[in-house]
Parts: C-alpha cells; sequence; structure tokens
C-alpha cells in the first residue's frame, strides 16, 4: 500500500497532465466531432422519410378484468 502512495508522490504531473491531453482529449473530441458529423449527414438527405414506430404497453394485473377496459382507453 505505501509503495503505491511512493510512486503517487514521485509522479511528475507535468507529464501526466500531458499524456492525459494527448491521448484522452482527442479520444473523446473525435468521437464527438464524428458522432455530430453522423447525425448532420443523416437528416439533410433529401426523401428521407420519417417511420411511424410502434409503442408496446405492459400492463400488469391480476384478477383486474373490470378496470382493464378503461385503463386501454386511457392509453390510446
Amino acid at each position: 500500500m505505501f509503495a503505491m502512495l511512493y510512486v503517487i508522490v514521485d509522479t511528475n504531473w507535468l507529464l501526466l497532465a500531458f499524456f492525459a491531453l494527448m491521448f484522452d482529449l482527442p479520444r473523446y473530441t473525435f468521437s464527438l466531432l464524428s458522432w455530430s458529423l453522423v447525425g448532420i449527414f443523416r437528416n439533410s438527405r433529401p426523401g428521407d422519410r420519417r417511420v411511424q414506430a410502434a409503442v408496446s404497453v405492459i400492463i400488469p394485473t391480476f384478477n383486474g378484468g373490470s378496470g382493464l377496459a378503461p385503463t386501454i382507453a386511457s392509453l390510446r
């Protein structure tokens, strides 16, 4: 346990910050940029139609036959 503490104390913080900026920042920046470009070009295609999506609803009941019809009516 103390060996890890000595490694942390002896760490060159400037070098650690440099490597964090060198490797981590571009990774997140490029992935965000690529997803943004995909979203822009996907929505700008001519003739692209929107699809009506269906929704499934699960209604758990136990001996609830009398209240099932009003529940389905309110969901519609």
